[in-house]
């Protein structure tokens, strides 16, 4: 009777560590980053360090721009970054910012010197064959006030047909701009960089999330100092 009793115990016991493990994965903050943008793993392990430090569990994955901001939409991933300001008032109905920033960047626009296309100014590119990253709000912004309307899925894309000679040049931040010419997409020697937009980047959680905004960003703030 005794053993039966222990071992009524375990298989018991079983289902419910299964069933413990499968709460805690499903409260795990699933944060997402872009899959083509190896700089923002840069970020990656700081915001697991200062969410994990504030108690919560973290996933991190990966998806695109557009998706990503799909899916915050949906409520199927908790956050995203690097995301800058013009993104997170843009989509403010469903995100809360993260108040220690990530980097400071620029919005830049690049095109090649072989073209002979070197814009001083942004006006110059009204009217140009200039794209941008599908989901980048700073650049709809910016592609808004100066009639660009055509934009790409990744930035693999948008470098694609720049050196092909079907667009002029991009819009791309300072920080996707490095990763392209650190992974060799592009060569520094080869493109004009005219900024068009001071960015900040910052952490976004979802709003229902909001609650959990002051413990991150204390963990975040020491988690970034100590890198």
């Amino acid at each position: 009777m005794y053993i039966k009793s222990i071992l009524s115990i375990i298989l018991l016991a079983v289902p419910l560590t299964f069933l413990a493990s499968q709460v805690n994965a499903a409260d795990c903050l699933k944060i997402s980053s872009p899959p083509d943008l190896a700089v923002a793993q840069s970020f990656a392990a700081p915001i697991k360090k200062a969410i994990e430090d504030s108690g919560y569990c973290v996933e991190l994955v990966n998806l695109p721009p557009n998706r990503a901001m799909q899916s915050m939409v949906k409520e199927e991933i908790d956050g995203e970054f690097p995301r800058v300001s013009v993104y997170a008032d843009a989509m403010k109905d469903h995100v809360v910012a993260i108040p220690t920033s990530l980097a400071s960047v620029a919005g830049v626009a690049v095109s090649l010197k072989s073209s002979g296309f070197a814009p001083k100014s942004p006006a110059e590119l009204a009217g140009r064959k200039i794209e941008y990253t599908l989901g980048s709000k700073w650049s709809e912004v910016v592609a808004g006030k100066l009639g660009l309307k055509n934009s790409s899925k990744s930035l693999e894309s948008l470098v694609k047909k720049m050196k092909a000679g079907r667009i002029e040049g991009f819009l791309i931040d300072s920080i996707s701009l490095k990763f392209l010419i650190e992974n060799g997409s592009l060569k520094a020697d080869e493109i004009n960089q005219m900024a068009v937009m001071d960015l900040t980047a910052y952490l976004l959680l979802h709003k229902k999330h909001a609650g959990l905004v002051d413990a991150i960003d204390k963990s975040l703030k020491t988690a970034l100092s100590s890198q």
